[in-house]
């Protein structure tokens, strides 16, 4: 393996403390001999061990910062040249053929591969003058082939001379719903959910009528920090999750019908919590998510608002703001959304219509 390159490894040098080792793959996993520094004198052994650990760590994950770049840096350089030889290839070819003119063509990607937002957007931006559009399903990876079998399956039937089949639908397939064809809600699923999070409600009469031989092991579970509000109806339940956000900094554990096909959560199981305070994310990725703290959020947002928030530069997309199953990313303007905000200053949005 060739050594990684030094110029991602010169601006997390300084980060580091100095504690960076050379950063070759052979070495990325290499328990780190961190040197003694004039700080040092007079700290206690134990002291001193846990502080050259916690530099250590530093240093391998600054490693695997460098690894990750790189990786990112080579699967751009072989997939958009490939990209865009499929695309003048088959735009020759329509040519040949005849067919429709290139403003109905676009490029469909697919794999797992397709889960790679910043990838997506190099490819939009490489395809921008050749294509309609850069379209990324909402399930790319191998859980979609069995979707797209279903799909296909349905587009044959409704194709047969049968009776009753075409007449019984009025559309071939609704594509709103095909983000959404996970599991169904089940009755208790939510409170069996709030008790496996240590940190729900039962109703605990109702409890005991299902389980009337073996009362006395049944105790509701409580904890103060959830909040049960019963409230009229659907409008009455946004508005006050939404107040409850805004003005309250609450999060909100967002469980609506059939879950999500696919691994973006799309308002259907979702956390949610306010784009403008910084905070959120440490406390979502430390508490709630239990993950690394550079990981970033989401920011669902309007499509008619997302261009105050981001800025996607000049050229053929700088008014597009579609993007309903966070697979781009894009530039925050300065100041938007800090808590959804990269290291880079770019978020992964979902976009959805008024």
């Amino acid at each position: 393996c060739a050594q990684l390159p030094d110029e991602p490894r010169a601006a997390l040098l300084e980060a580091c403390g100095g504690a960076f080792p050379p950063a070759t793959p052979s070495r990325l996993w290499d328990r780190l001999a961190v040197p003694a520094d004039d700080d040092d004198v007079g700290v206690g052994a134990d002291d001193l061990v846990h502080k050259r650990a916690r530099l250590a760590q530093h240093a391998c994950r600054a490693c695997c910062a460098v690894l990750a770049a790189e990786t990112q840096r080579q699967l751009e350089e072989r997939v958009v040249p490939f990209v865009r030889r499929a695309v003048r290839e088959t735009k020759l070819r329509r040519q040949s053929l005849k067919l429709a003119s290139n403003e109905d063509f676009a490029v469909v990607l697919a794999g797992g591969v397709a889960l790679n937002s910043v990838l997506n957007g190099r490819i939009e931006e490489a395809c921008a003058n050749a294509v309609k559009s850069v379209v990324v399903p909402p399930c790319p990876g191998d859980e979609g082939i069995a979707l797209g079998c279903a799909v296909a399956a349905v587009d044959a039937l409704w194709d047969a001379d049968t009776t009753a089949w075409n007449e019984s639908r009025p559309s071939r397939i609704d594509a709103s719903l095909l983000p959404f064809a996970g599991p169904p809600t089940e009755a208790g699923d939510l409170d069996d959910g709030l008790v496996d999070f240590a940190g729900g409600t039962v109703d605990y009469d109702e409890a005991a009528a299902d389980d009337d031989d073996d009362d006395d092991d049944l105790t509701p579970v409580t904890n103060e920090w959830l909040d049960e509000v019963a409230v009229a109806d659907d409008a009455a339940l946004v508005e006050h999750c939404a107040r409850a956000v805004c003005d309250d900094g609450a999060v909100i554990f967002w469980f609506d019908g059939a879950a999500e096909y696919g691994p973006r959560a799309l308002g259907h199981r979702s956390i949610l919590a306010s784009a403008e305070d910084a905070r959120v994310a440490d406390f979502l990725n430390h508490y709630i998510k239990g993950r690394e703290d550079f990981r970033p959020l989401a920011p669902v947002v309007l499509e008619a608002s997302a261009p105050a928030l981001f800025d996607r530069g000049p050229g053929p997309f700088e008014s597009s703001f579609f993007s309903p199953y966070m697979s781009r990313v894009w530039t925050l303007k300065p100041g938007a959304a800090p808590a959804c905000a990269h290291v880079d200053g770019t978020a992964r949005p979902q976009t959805v219509p008024a």
